[in-house]
């Protein structure tokens, strides 16, 4: 039988995640190479995207799952299943019967925007899949997940728990008792694998599962043949080839998809460079900068080293940028190894053009120029930055946040933390979560500014989606037990729906709503 887990517990879950996911613009983390970003996809919950920098946007080395609830811990199978008691009925049209008075009292209904009901799902929300066209939701009191298409009708029942999508989209995956299911977007099994399925490459043709039961990984075609076995741990697929890299203790290797060793790189594997040609790699000491970062070819020819650790290259991959966290210093090289620049501070974004790129640094956050010519110093850490550059948020110590034009100007103190640019950027949002009377764990306080710093409009509540670009709206569950949707540019309230919002369509024109 499955671990029992209430309604209560599964919105607490989803309300920690989603909080978090406000804050997303705010959590960055470098890996491999990508910046991984705890993310409100479509406003909702958690994504974990890879985000390649623009010079690498096509090579996109790592294959990932997409799944807006990845911080949602559902229940894990017992392995000691509850034998059914010989008195007990058991006739088909008993359990069936069962089943319906089960899912009758967890329902999601799907409004669109005008507040008309679209279609009824049993079961509570959890994804709907990337061609828009059917939607998964859970049962906790059946343990079951099933597959809808979107008019409501169920179309399948999944083995397991539901774990994501196959980076091309195509498959879904489920997860139980140590195997991984891959089903087809119309429910129909497609294959089995020992082990979590991971990571995939993105044309979806081979997966990499892990397992319990072995150290490594192996790695499987998409029709569940076993390729190979690997130890260590994965780091990336090669681009538009059948190779993988792999990193054990401080060193890197490549391999072939049939197990036969191709290159060996001294350091930790980062990423791969923007012409999917080399690796970088990073290796770490006692001497300051403590790290070194190591740029190799394929075929293992190292071609250059620089001081500090990498962060990442210039958008036309003609540079990379390195920094050392014990000195607070940034490097700016050329591919050939030469320094371009020192810079004071850790480094944080390149600019959209490239022409300028962000540090920060207890005096605050420093603007450069490619040549190390400083252009500006901003007072706090920069959390925002409009696509045009014209226009930067920075996060204050306190419950602010700042907005100075590119010139250095302060424009304005907006109130509370900095959410996201919206509306086609003509809209800041900021959370406060330190207003008098809020229940923290629940609810905050959002304020909606314009790009001179002008207060628009302000809700309280959760933050639970955004719906279509340019005009966007806002929606946020509120204390009455109602969704809300406000219009992002002028804050008024466009419709209110009883339930909590647990997704939104894939053309963000309709909502799910949860009881």
């Amino acid at each position: 039988m499955e671990e029992a887990f209430d309604i209560d517990t599964f919105h607490n879950q989803l309300t920690k995640a989603q909080l978090m996911a406000t804050n997303g613009s705010r959590n960055l983390q470098k890996s491999h190479g990508c910046l991984l970003r705890k993310h409100a996809a479509r406003g909702l919950a958690i994504l974990l995207i890879c985000l390649p920098s623009a010079a690498n946007a096509t090579s996109a080395p790592f294959g990932f799952f997409l799944s807006r609830h990845t911080l949602i811990e559902t229940p894990q199978t017992d392995q000691n299943e509850k034998p059914i008691k010989a008195d007990e009925p058991t006739t088909e049209r008993k359990e069936e019967s069962d089943r319906e008075s089960q899912l009758r009292n967890e329902r999601t209904v799907l409004y669109n925007l005008d507040g008309s009901v679209a279609s009824e799902f049993a079961g509570i929300f959890f994804e709907i899949t990337p061609d828009g066209q059917r939607v998964i939701t859970y049962s906790v009191s059946a343990s079951q997940w099933y597959l809808y298409t979107l008019d409501g009708t169920e179309h399948a029942a999944l083995k397991g728990h539901f774990q994501g999508f196959t980076p091309d989209q195509q498959s879904i995956i489920t997860y139980s008792q140590g195997k991984s299911y891959l089903y087809n977007l119309d429910g129909v099994e497609q294959a089995t694998f020992a082990g979590t399925i991971q990571w995939g490459t993105v044309d979806g043709d081979y997966l990499i599962a892990v397992s319990d039961d072995r150290p490594g990984f192996l790695l499987y075609s998409a029709e569940g043949s076993l390729q190979a076995t690997f130890e260590g741990f994965f780091r990336g697929f090669v681009p538009s080839e059948q190779k993988l890299v792999v990193t054990d203790n401080d060193e890197s290797r490549l391999y072939n998809f049939d197990g036969s060793l191709d290159a060996t790189f001294e350091g930790v594997f980062q990423v791969f460079t923007p012409d999917s040609k080399g690796v970088v790699t990073v290796t770490y000491g006692l001497e300051q900068p403590a790290s070194r970062s190591l740029l190799y070819d394929l075929d293992g020819t190292l071609r250059a080293t620089f001081k500090g650790e990498f962060s990442t290259f210039s958008p036309d991959g003609t540079a990379l940028v390195t920094d050392s966290r014990e000195s607070s210093q940034s490097w700016l090289y050329g591919l050939d190894d030469q320094q371009q620049a020192t810079l004071k501070g850790d480094f944080i974004a390149f600019s959209r053009d490239g022409q300028s790129l962000f540090t920060y640094s207890n005096a605050g956050t420093h603007r450069y120029a490619l040549n190390g010519q400083q252009q500006g110093l901003f007072a706090g850490r920069l959390v925002g930055i409009t696509s045009d550059a014209q226009r930067l948020v920075l996060e204050s110590p306190t419950q602010q946040s700042w907005l100075y034009d590119i010139d250095g100007r302060q424009l304005s103190t907006l109130e509370g933390m900095f959410v996201g640019f919206i509306s086609d950027e003509r809209r800041i949002i900021t959370l406060d979560m330190e207003i008098p009377g809020l229940n923290a764990s629940a609810e905050g306080f959002y304020r909606l500014y314009n790009l001179e710093g002008s207060l628009q409009s302000s809700f309280q509540g959760q933050l639970l989606g955004l719906t279509a670009t340019g005009n966007q709206g806002l929606v946020l569950y509120a204390d009455d037990g109602k969704s809300h949707l406000y219009d992002s540019l002028d804050g008024t309230e466009q419709t209110a729906f009883e339930g909590r919002v647990l997704g939104l369509t894939i053309d963000e024109q309709g909502v799910f709503i949860g009881f």
